[in-house]
């Protein structure tokens, strides 16, 4: 899934890195969890296997690392990088939004970012030595994490007897692993949402990788099949007549966010005139909110205050009207020395969240303008931190299959 609104990832791989566990039963729209400690180790080996130029831009906050993969992947186009990082900056425009004649201040933002950081990193390539052409290895593969790739290659057996049962290649299998847990068997133990390599159910014995990788390979034939037929029923459109990839963004984003969610953003986007732009935030935002696929733990909530999508004082604020209590009230619980605890606070605000997220839950009549005017900042954050990042968790599994593909 690709959409304009990337501010809240500068690492994409962060996309599925916090899933669904709604409170409900539902029949399709339950999405794993995986470790952020997992995460960061991914993207930190994502950064370190990109070329020095790049790297650093991205260890700086220039460009996301999104942008970086498409740099070392080979895109020069300085329109197109320019484009990825001014959406990535404006997340509040619409995706696709050109920038009219009397937009002077985005028109000069736009300018800067090609001069001052595309151009530069594209020149500092252009300069530098090429190398031979050397083995494909997980440290010469922008994205690859060396890590990662030695995890799964551990349970090269599991996999390909789930393969072999299911009929799903076996490197869309590594591809959904590398994304969902990083190879990880153990991600997720003691708690009590998904575990397990493939993230598909919250047993104990999902521990185990073989049953993992068995129930994970399962649940990509049946969503596989739930999208067929919704291609077929809903779209008049056949399913298989896709694109490979395009085939796996789908039926992945409903492992992510479950089938109905997917559904509806289509729905969605095929009222307003385009169903291929049913990631786009208005559309997939809308779906989320309908579905309640999307995870306000404290953990997002700190992700969106040190990324300056919210404050401390947002979510204080977000807390005091949820428990009835004054804000002078929760500064001597949450502020004893002058500053807000943000990891108290955040923990605090957690379940109110979740009970204030299944007030939203609808069947997709609710537009994402309504409900931004419904619900708080917290709770919206938690929803654009799903949408955002869900790109980067398609984009990971596309990788890393891409990568054993070729190896």
């Amino acid at each position: 899934m690709h959409t304009d609104a990337t501010s809240l990832s500068d690492a994409p791989e962060y996309s599925a890195l916090i899933h669904d566990e709604p409170p409900y039963v539902a029949e399709e729209d339950e999405s794993p969890d995986l470790a952020v400690a997992e995460l960061r180790e991914t993207v930190a080996g994502a950064i370190a296997s990109l070329p020095g130029a790049i790297a650093a831009a991205v260890q700086s906050g220039a460009i996301t690392l999104q942008v970086g993969v498409a740099i070392a992947s080979g895109e020069r186009d300085e329109n197109k990088l320019t484009n990825l990082v001014f959406n990535g900056r404006h997340p509040e425009l619409p995706s696709g939004y050109r920038i009219q004649s009397g937009d002077g201040r985005l028109a000069s933002d736009w300018t800067n970012i090609r001069d001052t950081i595309v151009r530069p990193i594209l020149r500092a390539l252009s300069a530098a030595p090429r190398a031979a052409a050397s083995p494909v290895t997980p440290a010469r593969v922008a994205g690859i994490s060396t890590q990662v790739v030695s995890r799964i290659d551990g349970h090269r057996d599991v996999i390909e007897r789930a393969s072999a049962g299911s009929g799903v290649n076996a490197n869309i299998l590594r591809g959904i692993i590398a994304a969902e847990s990083g190879g990880n068997a153990n991600t997720g133990a003691g708690g009590s949402g998904y575990k397990g390599l493939m993230q598909s159910d919250r047993t104990e014995e999902d521990l185990d990788p073989a049953v993992s990788t068995r129930k994970g390979a399962k649940k990509f034939v049946d969503f596989t099949q739930s999208m067929r037929r919704y291609f077929h029923d809903s779209l008049t459109q056949d399913f298989d007549a896709l694109g490979e990839e395009a085939r796996i963004r789908i039926v992945m984003a409903a492992y992510n966010a479950g089938p109905v969610t997917v559904k509806r953003a289509m729905a969605s986007a095929r009222a307003a005139g385009d169903v291929t732009r049913w990631l786009a935030p208005e559309h997939y935002l809308r779906a989320l909110v309908s579905t309640g696929a999307y995870n306000p733990v404290p953990a997002v909530l700190r992700w969106c205050i040190e990324r300056g999508e919210l404050s401390a004082d947002d979510v204080a604020s977000d807390l005091a009207r949820a428990s009835g209590k004054g804000v002078d009230d929760l500064r001597r619980t949450y502020a004893p020395s002058g500053k807000w605890s943000v990891s108290t606070l955040t923990t605090a605000l957690s379940p109110y969240l979740f009970r204030e997220k299944n007030t939203l839950r609808n069947d997709g009549s609710v537009t994402w303008d309504t409900a931004q005017a419904r619900a708080s900042k917290s709770l919206l954050c938690a929803a654009r931190f799903k949408q955002a990042n869900t790109g980067g968790y398609l984009d990971t599994i596309i990788r890393y299959k891409n990568y054993y593909d070729r190896r």
